[in-house]
């Protein structure tokens, strides 16, 4: 089984795994929106709309390292990215002015979770069945999807800690568990990414040197994937500075970190109350389990 689980990719788009044209064509009929949502129905990773401006082009599910799930494949988010979204805005020649900023399509993507697809009022019980039933008949596709470990925080939580609210994350975090915080500093980009900066994401580090950030506990790699990392190292100096300067220029932060606290808290109960009930008689798990 390992050795089928190589090439995600390979196997999705051309191998066993990929989806026949008509299934394809099902999928593909509402932007793959329903195929988004059972993806996340089945194994718990959330719906991502991507946009041209303030249109949505494609939805897809995204895991937390850097696996995107689409019928067309599962991507890293680059190949995703060549392969499936370009394709798309280069089907339409008269994007409206919202859709440009600086002469360029302004393309970005928004984690939404079913929740947020629900809340937009665009959930089809029927689609999502059918949907479903399509995954299911590809149990090679299907197998090569990894379950989402809890807890399972909702996506506007995902949305908020992901990008620019990780130091405030980290920092609660690191109350929380007594874990040291520290920033994953960028030293070399993966090839197809342009994203830049000297203090880049930061997290908890386990001493078994695998991390923990909003998504959960996983081994730095694949947090270093999400974030188009090459290379890195872990500064817990910048991770502090970063902290005080916030405390210091907006108050606000300490109520920011307390909230984050909360939300830690409040997710990790709830996640050691359904181990519990699905394991009696085990004992209480103090760290989920993460890929």
């Amino acid at each position: 089984m390992g050795a089928s689980k190589a090439n995600p990719t390979a196997i999705t788009t051309s191998g066993r795994g990929r989806f026949v044209s008509r299934a394809l064509a099902q999928a593909e009929a509402d932007q793959a929106l329903h195929f988004a949502v059972a993806i996340e129905r089945l194994r718990g990773w959330p719906v991502h709309a991507t946009y041209v401006g303030e249109t949505v082009v494609r939805y897809q599910a995204e895991s937390s390292g850097d696996q995107v799930f689409d019928p067309r494949g599962i991507f890293t988010s680059e190949r995703f990215s060549n392969m499936v979204v370009v394709p798309l805005v280069r089907l339409r020649r008269d994007w409206p002015s919202d859709a440009l900023q600086n002469g360029q399509l302004r393309i970005g993507t928004k984690c939404l979770g079913e929740e947020g697809i629900a809340e937009a009022g665009l959930l089809d019980e029927a689609a999502i069945e059918q949907a479903t039933a399509l995954l299911q008949s590809n149990s090679v596709y299907l197998d090569l999807v990894p379950e989402r470990p809890q807890p399972r925080l909702p996506a506007k939580t995902l949305a908020l800690y992901s990008w620019s609210g990780c130091a405030v994350y980290a920092e609660a975090l690191s109350r929380v568990t007594g874990l040291p915080a520290a920033t994953m500093i960028l030293d070399g980009l993966l090839d197809g990414h342009d994203l830049t900066g000297d203090r880049f994401h930061a997290v908890v580090v386990h001493p078994d040197g695998s991390v923990e950030d909003v998504w959960g506990r996983q081994p730095a790699e694949h947090v270093a994937q999400r974030y188009g990392m090459a290379r890195w190292h872990f500064d817990p100096d910048a991770h502090r500075a970063m902290i005080g300067e916030a405390m210091r220029v907006r108050p606000s932060a300490v109520d920011d970190i307390a909230q984050a606290e909360a939300v830690i808290l409040q997710h990790r109960d709830a996640s050691a109350g359904q181990l519990s009930t699905l394991r009696p008689n085990a004992a209480p798990t103090p760290r989920h389990p993460q890929h």
